[in-house]
């Protein structure tokens, strides 16, 4: 099997099983996304080990308990936002406090986990309780990432001349973005279709901001790679790499995508 192959089976084998847990309930959505986000930290983790071995899964222990006390009190009916914006700032004054125990760069890194294994998934979570056919939202925003992925990757492939950031991802183009964006605009014009509560002009803004936010999540995926020596985060999905690699594009696209959804739906 070539590796085009297996992206395009291991792909729809995850396809599959997203769209099952995110149209059965939200609570398996849920589910899905809080071991999603375990799978990711373990990945960073990894990475990190690569050049710092002695890195551990201090962020893990953090982030997880983040997750389950908001589950928690989420279904209490209380909002704990405030409370993280507040624990964001703590992370750099504990970093510096402590950087003789702990190099900076290192507690860098341990604030990186947190903030990227964590509250990208959070978002996503966050969306799937927005309301009852929230779940739908979430599988929209993985309709427009991914028409967008793939007509950048293969226009790009095919047409692409002038490269995007050559230094960080020498495949990526501006002639590949383009065809993305655009091809994430008309998902969005076919999903408006469906008589959502959100009109024709929002989706659009939506497919824009979440298709340039997905290639940006995309780069910076790639400089993590490349700082720490790797190919891919990890190998749960053959042909895809890790659960990083696959997530990049949505883990950042959400951070907006959901507040956006938000004032959308008022």
């Amino acid at each position: 099997m070539t590796e085009l192959q297996k992206r395009i089976v291991f792909g729809a084998i995850f396809g599959i099983i997203l769209l099952i847990s995110l149209l059965f309930s939200t609570y398996t959505s849920v589910l899905l996304f809080f071991i999603v986000s375990i799978i990711a930290h373990t990945e960073f983790v990894k990475m990190v080990q690569n050049k710092y071995t002695d890195f551990t899964y201090f962020g893990l222990i953090i982030g997880g308990c983040i997750l389950i006390i908001d589950l928690l009190l989420k279904y209490k009916g209380l909002d704990l936002t405030f409370f993280y914006g507040f624990f964001i700032l703590l992370l750099p004054i504990f970093a510096m406090l402590y950087h003789k125990a702990i190099p900076f760069e290192k507690s860098v890194f341990y604030i990186g986990q947190v903030l990227y294994c964590t509250f990208t998934f959070k978002a996503i979570i966050d969306l799937v309780n927005l309301n009852e056919t929230a779940n739908y939202y979430l599988l929209y925003l993985f309709i427009i990432i991914w028409c967008n992925d793939t007509f950048a990757y293969f226009v790009g492939k095919k047409f692409g001349k002038t490269k995007l950031f050559q230094t960080i991802s020498p495949k990526k183009t501006i002639e590949g973005l383009i065809a993305g964006l655009f091809m994430g605009c008309v998902a969005s014009v076919i999903i408006a279709q469906f008589g959502t509560e959100i009109k024709l002009l929002e989706w659009l803004i939506l497919a824009l901001i979440t298709g340039l936010l997905g290639t940006i999540g995309d780069l910076i995926e790639s400089m993590v790679k490349r700082y720490f020596e790797v190919k891919d985060s990890g190998t749960i999905i053959p042909g895809h790499g890790g659960v990083l690699d696959r997530f990049d594009s949505v883990m950042i696209a959400v951070l907006l995508y959901y507040p956006l959804m938000k004032l959308f739906l008022g």
